[in-house]
């Protein structure tokens, strides 16, 4: 049930690769965001964060108004999911940014990369609504959570 959940089925975009995709957005089985990033590997298994956005919030971080910090201390849920070398999922544990040490939460600093034009249309394609970005704030992922939190 949580791989559905977290699980990244299309619309797959890298926004930073390394040894591992580092950072990356994708669609899961509900057609939801989901923002995901590499923790740390040990000797056989990899450690991935992953959380569910909204489109608002996704916009908002693709054109650098929100940080990635900031995502994570504002969702309701961050998944620590674990996968093999062949990146199958092992195991999905549900957290969130309060019970991560701090040493593996990404810098207050950290935005989006700057995205190439074809990454980013890719990735608005995939939006149902657009928003403006013109009056961004920091607690507009707050606001969001709150918003969220009224609909369920």
């Amino acid at each position: 049930m949580l791989k559905e959940k977290i699980e990244i089925i299309s619309d797959l975009a890298v926004l930073h690769y390394d040894e591992y995709p580092i950072l990356f957005v994708g669609k899961n089985a509900a057609a939801q965001n989901v923002l995901g990033s590499f923790i740390y590997e040990t000797d056989d298994k990899l450690h991935f964060f992953y959380c569910i956005i909204s489109d608002k919030v996704l916009q908002h971080f693709i054109y650098q108004k929100l940080s990635y910090l900031s995502i994570l201390l504002t969702v309701n849920i961050i998944y620590l999911v674990e996968k093999d070398i062949n990146e199958k999922i092992l195991n999905i544990k549900r957290t969130s940014a309060e019970k991560i040490n701090p040493d593996f939460l990404p810098l207050s600093s950290s935005f989006c990369p700057n995205l190439d034009e074809q990454t980013k249309n890719k990735i608005l394609k995939t939006l149902r609504k657009t928003y403006s970005i013109a009056e961004p704030t920091i607690s507009m992922a707050y606001d969001e959570k709150l918003e969220y939190r009224k609909s369920i």
